[in-house]
Order: C-alpha cells, then sequence, then structure tokens
C-alpha cells in the first residue's frame, strides 16, 4: 500500500515512535518529536499494544461497509431495475 502524500508518520517512523515510547518517553514528548499531534502519536501507540507490529502497518480508508447496502445487493447506486411483464 503507498503511503498517503500527507502522512507525517512511515512505517519505519512509526516503529521509531513506539521505541522511543517503550524507552520511557512521554506520548507528549514523543508527539512533539515527531511532529504530529498527541491523537495520532496515542492511535499508533496503542494499535502497537494491541497487535504488536502488524498494528503499525498502513491501513485502507476505504469504509467496511456501504452506507445504503447497495453494492451488497449488486444494484450500486442506480436505482430500482426494469419492470419485467410476462408476456401471454
Amino acid at each position: 500500500m503507498n503511503v498517503h502524500k500527507n502522512a507525517r508518520l512511515t512505517l519505519r517512523r512509526r516503529q521509531e515512535l513506539v521505541t522511543r515510547r517503550e524507552a520511557g518517553t512521554p506520548l507528549k514528548g514523543v508527539a512533539r518529536s515527531f511532529d504530529v499531534s498527541i491523537r495520532t502519536a496515542r492511535k499508533w501507540w496503542t494499535r502497537y499494544q494491541a497487535e504488536g507490529s502488524a498494528g503499525l502497518q498502513d491501513r485502507s480508508s476505504r469504509p467496511h461497509v456501504s452506507r445504503d447496502g447497495a453494492e451488497a445487493h449488486g444494484r450500486g447506486n442506480l436505482g430500482p431495475g426494469p419492470v419485467l411483464v410476462p408476456e401471454h
């Protein structure tokens, strides 16, 4: 997966963030040194704690489920299909 063009942290930088946090650096200090928000630093730290190194991998930002579920029914956003009239 490609790194988002505005991403401050690559996989390698996320690993560095976790290493510093494990060494006892406060979260606020880690965030400041990587020029990210505390929220972002906490997100990566929490994922690492829950999933280990796998939690530092990039994830898709695509929704898991569509809002109306239309794709699941094969309709997409086209609305209802044509009405079929039986021939006699």
